[in-house]
């Protein structure tokens, strides 16, 4: 999420906001690495935009997160939880400590 949020923040300087939503929302697949971890309004806002687009035109995503879904609803909002968590995808729970501490 830190690569696509620098990205947002470098489209956002120069003003080109536009063609980035693009290519995250055309692209066959997207996989989303820590969503959640890094927030505020205005990038939950393109999250939301991404993920909205994606959900709503059956487009693939991966998404990895260390928050539940009450968690994740708090950190990028309720709308963006349940899409991730949606019925039509597969949600895969998986245990264990962290191995990069």
């Amino acid at each position: 999420i830190s690569d696509l949020k620098q990205s947002w923040l470098d489209e956002q300087a120069r003003g080109g906001l536009a063609m980035l939503p693009n290519a995250l929302t055309s692209c066959d697949l997207l996989v989303i690495d820590d969503i959640g971890q890094s927030a505020s309004e205005a990038f939950n806002e393109f999250i939301y935009m991404i993920i909205n687009n994606r959900w709503a035109n059956n487009k693939a995503m991966i998404v990895t997160t260390n928050f539940s879904y009450d968690e994740l609803s708090v950190r990028v909002g309720e709308a963006v939880a349940s899409r991730l968590f949606d019925r039509r995808g597969l949600l895969v729970e998986l245990g264990g400590g962290d191995l990069r501490a």
